[in-house]
């Protein structure tokens, strides 16, 4: 162990920023820790083993973390250093909890994702979903219809809580409007929750008006039209 632990702190000390796998602001406000993101970043790599991509992943958390972090009366030695302790930390978190395996190899570290990393995968691919924004928009509105049955209380409390966060307008209790094309996220989101066949997605173009000028005014605070 006290060898992976040097590795590892040379691995990061070597780092440099070499962005290769990124993430948008709305994904990162989802995973909120650091070892979620670093497990994210792992399995956007494309592949089951990391090594000499390992650095960048490393040096893009680090990169991550330097945003958020306050900058304070800390020396920027001293910010750098406690996110490097973040980031080692959280490594050996998900060593412990069985999605990574740490591989020592000469002197670099292999990062192999187990089987029960790949499964967490679907989660974190449901908990980062988003839904692409084009420069223009067209005018149109997407309907997103929901009429989940009452045994379903959980998948459906659920949906709704993911439409939410992706920032959707809830018209009506079981009626979801958004501004661009959502089919392929909705349909992975009502299909993750096995809620798919009382989902459904259209275009509109026209609505009420007092209806558009609510959703124009919500929409454009939040800058996606």
């Amino acid at each position: 162990m006290a060898y992976k632990k040097i590795t590892m702190a040379k691995l990061l000390s070597q780092a440099r920023l070499e962005p290769r796998f990124e993430l948008s602001d709305k994904q990162l406000e989802v995973l909120q820790d650091t070892s979620r993101i670093i497990m994210a970043l792992v399995l956007m790599a494309g592949v089951a083993t990391v090594g000499a991509a390992a650095p960048k992943v490393l040096a893009l958390t680090a990169k991550i973390f330097k945003s958020v972090f306050n900058e304070g009366r800390q020396s920027r030695r001293a910010r750098w250093q406690a996110q490097n302790n973040k980031i080692k930390k959280s490594f050996y978190y998900l060593h412990k909890r069985g999605y990574i395996k740490l591989v020592p190899r000469g002197n670099d570290i292999l990062i192999q994702v187990t089987e029960k990393g790949r499964r967490y995968k679907k989660k974190l691919n449901f908990e980062l979903l988003a839904v692409p924004q084009p420069k223009i928009w067209d005018r149109s509105w997407w309907v997103v219809l929901a009429d989940i049955p009452k045994e379903y209380k959980n998948a459906a409390d659920n949906f709704r809580r993911k439409l939410r966060q992706m920032k959707f307008y809830p018209l009506q209790r079981t009626v979801w409007l958004y501004p661009f094309d959502p089919r392929v996220e909705v349909d992975f989101v009502s299909t993750f929750l096995r809620v798919e066949r009382f989902v459904t997605t259209m275009k509109v173009t026209k609505l009420e008006q007092s209806d558009a000028k609510i959703l124009t005014d919500y929409f454009t605070g939040l800058n996606q039209i």
